[in-house]
């Protein structure tokens, strides 16, 4: 299922950001809301990514 043109709780194309920034700057960071599945309430969530070769690694936590 492709999610690229599904926003987040805001309407940020958070995916897309993600994307682009590993084919710009190699890594970093990208921040955004998304439906936490341990409390079902919108919550604060960032996700570190890191482009290697043709793929992206991501990995994200909630914020408190």
């Amino acid at each position: 299922k492709n999610l690229l043109e599904v926003p987040d709780a805001e309407g940020k194309f958070f995916r897309k950001e993600i994307i682009e920034t590993a084919k710009t700057q190699g890594d970093g960071w990208v921040d955004y809301l998304y439906k936490n599945p341990e409390t079902g309430q919108v919550e604060s969530k960032t996700t570190y990514l890191k482009r290697l070769g043709d793929m992206v690694v991501c990995a994200g936590a909630y914020r408190k």
